[in-house]
């Protein structure tokens, strides 16, 4: 079900998409589960001004945050989905589901469209924050920043051998080519 206010919402935005998360009691599984949707008008194709209906895709939250989950297996990290007020409805940590950010991050590190560099409890981290399309939601990476700049320090690492490399050649054929074409010259 569509409330009105929703569906007003959805007219003023003239095709546009419109997110929102809620409990569905209804859903097939004991007791519910939350979901996240989204809520779109369906537009008549030969006069798009004219209102078929309107779509309405629901995604599970729990297969929200397993897509999370494996995203950050890689770097330690932890994926957040904040809603306007900045509570998380979706995380690959399934205890902070519901909680506000506030607990976890400083304000000041909760910048829109911006990576920031912030003390937490157990170190150094980047927090990366970026809107979601379509709604005033926010996604929120926080990684250990020893995780980000592991990737610079192998090229760094890497740097350092070819340059010792480069250096070993040009004194290996420096003295080579002076040893070919200074010795004939002092046997003159």
């Amino acid at each position: 079900p569509i409330d009105a206010e929703r569906t007003e919402r959805i007219d003023a935005l003239k095709g546009g998409q419109l997110w929102f998360n809620e409990y569905l009691p209804y859903l097939r599984q004991e007791g519910g589960k939350y979901v996240i949707s989204m809520l779109r008008n369906v537009n008549a194709l030969n006069n798009p001004s004219e209102k078929l209906g309107v779509l309405r895709i629901d995604i599970k939250e729990s297969a929200l945050a397993s897509l999370f989950d494996n995203e950050v297996k890689t770097y330690e990290g932890t994926l957040y989905l904040l809603d306007e007020e900045g509570k998380i409805i979706s995380s690959s940590k399934r205890d902070a589901l519901g909680t506000s950010i506030d607990g976890i991050l400083p304000t000041e590190a909760l910048q829109s469209n911006a990576v920031m560099r912030t003390r937490l409890s157990n170190g150094i981290h980047l927090v990366c924050s970026v809107p979601v399309e379509g709604s005033e939601w926010q996604l929120v990476n926080v990684m250990p920043i020893n995780a980000a700049l592991r990737g610079m320090s192998r090229v760094r690492n890497l740097l350092y051998i070819y340059a010792f490399i480069s250096i070993f050649f040009c004194i290996l054929l420096s003295v080579t080519a002076s040893r070919l074409f200074v010795a004939p010259i002092l046997q003159l």
